[in-house]
């Protein structure tokens, strides 16, 4: 890992969005919780300048928007492409982890959310 690098993170964004196995999740949709984390390589924590850094704004714009320009079955493969496009956001990104929830999933049992984390390394 590099000489200088520092945990940047966003959690508890919250989107809409049509995924889901069933028909019925695709035509309806659920609300999703996602979390970001990444491992940042670069001295923004030895600055004190916005540019040093990755404004996590911008993360969780570009997160929530490929997590709902289309819909998928699969929450692994959306928590893939969402990774996917952080780490191509930005060349500092070294490490990126996608947790992604369902809240209330259609499961025969009362769950508060069920998910994935991904985790894409550079």
């Amino acid at each position: 890992m590099e000489a200088h690098s520092y945990r940047l993170f966003v959690r508890g964004i919250e989107f809409y969005a049509y995924h889901g196995c069933s028909p019925e999740e695709q035509e309806i949709g659920h609300r999703y919780t996602m979390d970001l984390d990444l491992r940042v390589a670069g001295d923004g924590n030895h600055r004190d300048d916005l540019d040093a850094t990755i404004d996590y704004g911008m993360l969780a714009a570009l997160a929530s928007s490929v997590a709902t320009k289309d819909k998928h079955r699969l929450m692994e493969f959306v928590a893939q492409r969402i990774a996917d496009a952080i780490l191509l956001s930005d060349e500092r990104v070294r490490v990126c982890t996608v947790t992604l929830a369902k809240v209330k999933p259609p499961i025969p049992m009362i769950a508060a959310d069920a998910g994935v984390s991904v985790t894409v390394n550079r």
